[in-house]
């Protein structure tokens, strides 16, 4: 708070304009002036503490009032980011206590599944032309290098399907490939065992963002006093772009002061409620992990429709990559994938398709 040298003066500046004896646009430029100076890293939190030390009514009324109105603010420098204004200023006073500045939103696979479905749709196009080189060279050759490019150089290569993605497509191609026909015979008993030892490998290097420990990290904070500490986990926690985060603030414990917290953190990465309150935001962490249930499930059947082209696109670039593997689940794509529809193939290569092809 201010020292004495200024405090009388502010003081008295604030009696008159709040009384009406002094315009406030007259008023508020020097005690904006005199606050900076005196307190550089004051906050509007540091005011709510004082002002329930006070406890009385009209302290009571006036806080509440200060809660509202920093959640307006964590709403406002929302929608700021959310347009890219990238001038920022005038939020330290109201949120400058907060951790600003994490991601808006969470981090979403809706690119990783529109990367693997033009990958897939790749592969299965390079797998179909195969076939068909003696009648279309020219064709064959366009698409051989497309295919190619993905291998060195496409999407999955270049980090845009996560190691969770990856991991959970090489798991179920494991699966899969167990209770196959194929793969009943000591030989390709030596392929299931490669292929799990990819798992593993993958398992250990995967990065923090993919793997959420959800049960430990609400008995971290459940278990801890330390209020300090608490709030550090809180802010950790409240500003991953992981979206099982929201499993997590579900079952985290909190008292009044932290649920405040929680609150204009997530209205500053996501926006304000159409309804004030706690449960509001509750409701709405609910709906989060519902929605990422179904995401999972989606990501699931999609691996499942194209296990073997997908896996190859990835693990074929590896610098590890085991040459017998890849020929082998080459061959069981080949043996088990459907026939392409000639026609929709030629609609979509329709613009490099040679009319004598």
């Amino acid at each position: 708070m201010p020292s004495s040298d200024h405090q009388d003066l502010i003081c008295t500046l604030t009696f008159l304009m709040a009384s009406g004896k002094l315009e406030a646009t007259d008023v508020l430029p020097t005690l904006g002036k005199l606050i900076a100076d005196e307190s550089n890293s004051m906050h509007v939190d540091t005011v709510i503490a004082a002002l329930v030390e006070l406890r009385t009514d009209e302290a009571t009324d006036l806080i509440a009032k200060l809660r509202k109105a920093r959640i307006q603010e964590a709403a406002k420098y929302f929608e700021q980011r959310r347009l890219g204004d990238p001038i920022l200023t005038g939020f330290e006073f109201m949120l400058g206590d907060l951790p600003l500045g994490a991601p808006i939103g969470w981090v979403s696979n809706d690119a990783a599944l529109v990367t693997l479905r033009e990958s897939l749709r790749l592969a299965r196009d390079w797998r179909f032309v195969r076939g068909e080189q003696k009648h279309a060279p020219q064709t064959a050759a366009h698409i051989e290098d497309k295919y190619q490019d993905a291998l060195n150089n496409g999407p999955i290569i270049a980090g845009d399907v996560s190691d969770a993605i990856i991991l959970q497509l090489t798991k179920q191609l494991q699966a899969k490939l167990a209770s196959a026909d194929e793969f009943q015979n000591e030989h390709a008993n030596a392929h299931l065992s490669k292929l799990h030892s990819v798992a593993q490998q993958l398992e250990s290097s995967i990065v923090e963002l993919d793997e959420i420990d959800v049960q430990g990290l609400m008995a971290k904070l459940n278990s801890e006093r330390d209020s300090g500490v608490r709030q550090k986990l809180i802010d950790e926690y409240c500003t991953n772009p992981n979206v099982e985060m929201a499993q997590v603030l579900l079952g985290c414990q909190f008292d009044f002061e932290e649920k405040q917290r929680v609150t204009l953190i997530l209205t500053s990465r996501f926006g304000s409620q159409p309804i004030n309150g706690w449960n509001a935001w509750v409701n709405w962490l609910r709906r989060c992990e519902r929605q990422r249930d179904v995401e999972q499930k989606k990501i699931s059947e999609f691996l499942n429709a194209g296990l073997g082209e997908l896996f190859l696109l990835w693990y074929a670039a590896q610098p590890d990559a085991d040459v017998g593997l890849i020929v082998a689940i080459d061959e069981w794509c080949q043996n088990t994938t459907a026939k392409l529809n000639a026609d929709r193939f030629v609609e979509r290569w329709s613009s490099i398709v040679p009319a004598l092809e």
